[in-house]
């Protein structure tokens, strides 16, 4: 703080030299005075004082947040692999289920499929327009099938895609239909959030008892520090009586 202050009444006094007594002799100064510019990236070190809040009691919890997001990040990058292989293997297999055959081209000849309103209508069937729609290519399959697990449904126009494939499709599709949707929303959901809770609290717990150590480490190590420094104290007390006598 103390350098930082001198610093900014350099500044602050070149600059008066400026405008005060003109171009010549404060141009001179200026040049003299660049220093104290490169020396401004010093007020950067004021932040590091924000770090000492972290280990105070109220700052405890979002210190541990922080932390605890740090620690989880190999679990994030594991289930974020997890994801793309399961969505993978979903946009094939949807790609294949919900996708247009060979030769199959709804879409050129009928309107959009949030158009129509005859769901039974055999010459412009809703579900395989969007089926052409979200489920032509693997990307969008798997696109549209992370939609699906977030339990988003909707198309373009807000209507449902699992009321027009249930209505196409019948009994087969909401059979696989629900049964997926549990398997995702009470088996995958959990499993992966109860990993990254039990890693993260793994790691906050492990990282408390390396901070408890360190201190006791630190209050163990300040004491024999002393009691050398008191040691020597003696010693030298004893040899100056020594002489004197």
């Amino acid at each position: 703080d103390f350098v930082i202050t001198v610093i900014n009444v350099m500044e602050l006094f070149v600059t008066f030299l400026q405008l005060v007594i003109g171009s010549d002799f404060s141009t001179q100064v200026s040049r003299g005075a660049r220093v104290t510019i490169m020396l401004r990236a010093l007020r950067c070190a004021r932040i590091v004082r924000l770090l000492k809040l972290l280990h105070t009691p109220f700052l405890r919890d979002l210190a541990n947040m922080l932390v605890g997001f740090v620690i989880g990040i190999p679990s994030l990058l594991w289930v974020l692999a997890l994801f793309l292989i399961i969505l993978y293997l979903l946009g094939l297999v949807f790609r294949q289920c919900f996708g247009p055959t060979p030769g199959q081209d709804y879409s050129t000849g009928c309107a959009p499929a949030d158009d129509l309103v005859d769901f039974q209508d055999p010459d412009c069937p809703v579900h395989y327009l969007y089926g052409e729609e979200f489920f032509g290519t693997v990307s969008k399959s798997m696109f549209t099938g992370f939609r699906f697990m977030l339990g988003d449904y909707s198309s373009r126009g807000g209507k449902s895609l699992a009321v027009a494939f249930s209505v196409g499709y019948g009994k087969p599709f909401e059979v696989v239909f629900v049964a997926w949707m549990i398997v995702v929303i009470f088996g995958l959901f959990n499993i992966i959030t109860a990993i990254f809770v039990d890693s993260t609290i793994s790691g906050l717990k492990h990282n408390d008892v390396r901070r408890k150590y360190a201190q006791q480490y630190e209050r163990k190590y300040v004491q024999r520090k002393l009691k050398d420094l008191l040691g020597r104290i003696h010693f030298l007390h004893e040899v100056y009586t020594g002489v004197e006598r």
